[in-house]
C-alpha cells in the first residue's frame, strides 16, 4: 500500500473532461486560464536554483536526465510532457 493510502488519503486519476464535468455538475465557476496542463498557470516562470540565479550549464550537463527536469525552463515544456491539470474555481 502506498504511503499516501497508509495515511488515509485517496488519489483518483481523472481526465480533463471528467474534471470539467465535476465542476459543471457541482456549480463552481472556473477562473482563467481554466482547466489546463499545470505548466500553463505560470508560463512566464523560468527555472532557477531556488535563489533566483540561473542554473550553471556545467552543473546541468552533469545531471542525469531525470534530475535535469527540475531545472528545465518552463517554456521548454510541452503539453505532452505534463500529466497533471490545474484549475481554480469558486462557488458564487
Amino acid at each position: 500500500m502506498p504511503p499516501y493510502q497508509q495515511r488515509g488519503f485517496t488519489f483518483v486519476l481523472r481526465s480533463r473532461d471528467e474534471i470539467l464535468r465535476f465542476l459543471t455538475d457541482s456549480g463552481p465557476e472556473v477562473v482563467e486560464p481554466g482547466i489546463v496542463p499545470a505548466h500553463h498557470w505560470r508560463p512566464d516562470h523560468a527555472s532557477d536554483n531556488g535563489d533566483g540565479e540561473a542554473v550553471n550549464q556545467d552543473i546541468l550537463d552533469s545531471l542525469e536526465p531525470i534530475d535535469k527536469v527540475r531545472h528545465l525552463d518552463i517554456n521548454d515544456v510541452t503539453d505532452d510532457d505534463i500529466n497533471a491539470y490545474g484549475t481554480v474555481a469558486y462557488k458564487p
